[in-house]
């Protein structure tokens, strides 16, 4: 009697153990527990899961070295500087100039290190998220409390705040939508979003605007989080590439100047005096539940600081790939 109960149990355990096995191979996910709530947490679970299998397979597709062309900027001549007027308005300078020198570099599969933001200056979180309307208010408040959350487990900075966001979309022709709801083109060309001056600067501009508190932090970075928007594809066109700080000699790079109507932004150009000896990585296909999280800005001088970047054409893209659809948000991580 007892062994005929105990083959009874082991054929139940092994039927459970198959079922859920099945869960996590289907491409619905199978809710073994009933409820609502049941088949959310099920889904949930899901998209974290076929997350992981994309990277997996990404990475195992192919985890060679690319040869890839990237826009490293052109020293300017003398008498002028490098940068671009946004717009027109009265603060229109005449003596910019943006020149790019197209250069081959290896791009690296990110996937096959284990990169994070304290050591690295970068790193990808599986960090899914809810489809955003970003003509919504209140949805992009949701989204922005969320990302500081994400922000703020990556540093264990005392708070995050975040001050805005780009939407973009490969093939647009314009780099800048200042309105948050419009998309801009991809930018192809190597910078830094700012250097060792315009940090702080930026820093004392949110405090005047009242987005954050003028209680001066023992230390602040700007942290950006980039993620795609696609729901149903991967990214393909025009992936994002991060360059591992500990490979760049920041005597390559000057200021970058963008003109707006009411400031002067500040970003990094960079030369390819040393591009060979440039570190550079992307995440293969990454989906809208992944988001990488890289330092532009680290006002200690311990660990990463200024972590270069650029969109690049993908040789391993099929020719109809969709247009890649992302999103930059802007943080600050504050320690108090």
């Amino acid at each position: 009697r007892w062994s005929t109960i105990i083959l009874s149990s082991f054929l139940m355990l092994m039927a459970l153990r198959r079922q859920q096995a099945l869960a996590l191979l289907s491409a619905r996910p199978v809710c073994l527990i009933g409820g609502a709530a049941a088949a959310a947490a099920s889904y949930a679970c899901y998209r974290m899961r076929r997350c992981r299998q994309l990277a997996a397979a990404a990475h195992s597709a192919d985890s060679e070295p690319l040869t890839v062309l990237l826009n490293y900027q052109h020293e300017p001549p003398a008498g002028k500087r490098t940068g671009r007027n946004i717009g027109e308005h009265a603060n229109i300078a005449h003596d910019l100039i943006d020149s790019h020198q197209p250069t081959r570099v290896r791009m690296r599969d990110a996937r096959a290190i284990s990169a994070t933001l304290v050591h690295d200056g970068f790193e990808l979180r599986v960090a899914p998220a809810p489809a955003v309307q970003f003509d919504n208010a209140e949805a992009v408040a949701r989204f922005y409390e969320r990302t500081q959350q994400l922000v703020q487990k990556a540093t264990c900075a005392d708070r995050v705040v975040t001050f805005d966001h780009t939407l973009r979309e490969s093939g647009g022709a314009s780099l800048n939508a200042l309105d948050g709801k419009s998309a801009a083109g991809a930018v192809v060309r190597v910078h830094g979003d700012y250097t060792p001056e315009s940090g702080p600067r930026r820093l004392r501009l949110l405090q005047e605007s009242g987005r954050i508190d003028a209680h001066a932090p023992r230390r602040f970075a700007f942290v950006n989080v980039w993620r795609s928007i696609d729901s149903e594809r991967p990214v393909l066109s025009n992936p994002l590439a991060v360059c591992a700080p500990r490979s760049v000699d920041l005597s390559d790079a000057w200021p970058y100047l963008m003109m707006y109507s009411d400031r002067v932004g500040e970003n990094y150009a960079l030369s390819n005096r040393r591009s060979g000896a440039h570190e550079w990585y992307y995440y293969p296909r990454m989906v809208a539940d992944e988001a990488l999280l890289f330092k532009v800005y680290d006002s200690s001088e311990r660990g990463p600081r200024f972590v270069f970047h650029s969109a690049f054409d993908d040789p391993t893209a099929p020719a109809d790939s969709p247009p890649r659809r992302s999103v930059e948000v802007r943080t600050i991580a504050l320690w108090d």
